[in-house]
């Protein structure tokens, strides 16, 4: 796959008369590549829409998602050029290097143009990380040195600057003069450096509040302020016994969850942070800004993360794709929030030494499943 992340100026959108007709999978995605290089990126959606059907391969797939993108990305559609990158980063099963920084690079950007820094700068970082290449890790770096900068941040700007590889990159000069002028300003030759932490691991995708069609927090139900979270704790949600599966079936019984906790518990919002439904889909609950009312009283929702998994584990497994997802969930929560693996419990393990309260949750199989798991997350 060659270098398009979405550099390309944009162009007319004139549809090509070749579009519609039929072609293969692989025909498609170059014919959408010639649409692309002219700017034509609604022509070229419609190859890549052709395509995706008739990919047969992930590689394939993993190009076709990417390029769509690309393309949504230049058209200022932010929110479906997230979706298509997380679409072709499950689709990329090789974890091809290119991809995997093609991938991250789009997602940044797309984070980045809707002002969501603290997103954008964490993919970027992964596009650092996940290549081995230094001309590709200087342009993430400068792009997160100039996006550090922008927001005052000197001293990461600084940490990205003393990470660079070769200062005649385009755009360097210009960036590092900038930075200069500002450290001035504030009385400073150079500014302290900050430890920059590279992830290991892959952000998951997660469905957020308006997609599931979410109420507004009730303040009625006294939310409180989260403080940094140290602690993690996983539920099932008991009820239905089967994980829904399909995306429109799991919305529904997020706001089912949500109508029950506050209509009749009374609480402030749903009660978890984050909730995988049966094909592994991360959805988010309660924004991580506000505590949480899973753990069994105030002072165990402290500083306490709480993810719950759709269905019942008593006498039966989660599907493959939740342990899956359950996993990638708690090791990227791990190494953002730098919680060791031994503070993550199940609700019946943290409950253990509470008088007058026990439970079944989160389920025998998904309890063992969580045992088996946390020796191989991430440890800070």
């Amino acid at each position: 796959m060659g270098l398009c992340i979405a550099f390309f100026p944009l162009g007319s959108c004139t549809t090509s008369p070749r579009a519609g007709s039929r072609v293969t999978a692989e025909g498609g995605i170059e014919l959408a590549r010639q649409e692309i290089n002219q700017g034509h990126y609604e022509s070229a959606l419609s190859f890549l829409k052709e395509s995706r059907f008739k990919a047969e391969d992930p590689r394939q797939r993993a190009e076709v998602n990417l390029l769509t993108g690309d393309c949504h990305l230049a058209l200022n559609k932010y929110a479906a050029a997230i979706s298509a990158y997380f679409r072709a980063r499950s689709a990329n099963v090789d974890n091809d290097s290119e991809t995997t920084y093609l991938v991250s690079m789009g997602l940044a950007q797309a984070f980045e143009a809707q002002d969501r820094w603290v997103s954008a700068e964490r993919h970027f970082l992964e596009a650092v990380s996940f290549t081995k290449d230094p001309k590709l890790q200087d342009r993430a770096l400068l792009r997160l040195g100039k996006g550090s900068l922008k927001r005052g941040r000197l001293d990461r700007a600084q940490s990205y600057r003393d990470k660079f590889h070769d200062n005649s990159e385009f755009g360097f000069a210009e960036f590092v003069q900038t930075l200069e002028l500002e450290q001035r300003k504030h009385g400073k030759s150079r500014t302290k450096t900050t430890d920059i932490s590279l992830p290991t691991v892959l952000a998951p995708e997660i469905l957020g509040r308006a997609i599931w069609g979410a109420r507004r927090i009730r303040p009625s139900g006294k939310p409180v302020t989260m403080t940094k979270p140290w602690r993690m704790t996983v539920h099932h949600a008991a009820s239905p016994d089967i994980p829904p599966t399909a995306m429109a079936d799991a919305a529904a019984q997020m706001r089912a969850y949500q109508k029950f906790h506050q209509d009749t518990r009374g609480w402030a919002d749903i009660a978890y942070h984050y909730l995988i439904d049966g094909s592994g889909r991360i959805w988010q609950g309660r924004e991580m800004k506000w505590e949480g009312a899973h753990a069994g009283n105030s002072k165990l929702n402290k500083g306490n993360i709480g993810v719950c998994l759709m269905g019942n584990f008593v006498k039966r497994d989660p599907t493959p794709s939740q342990k899956r997802a359950l996993k990638q969930l708690l090791s990227w929560l791990c190494e953002t929030h730098g919680i060791h693996p031994r503070f993550i419990y199940s609700h019946r393990s943290i409950l253990k030494n509470t008088p007058k309260k026990s439970t079944l949750c989160p389920g025998a199989h998904l309890d063992a499943y969580l045992r088996r798991i946390k020796p191989f997350l991430p440890r800070p």
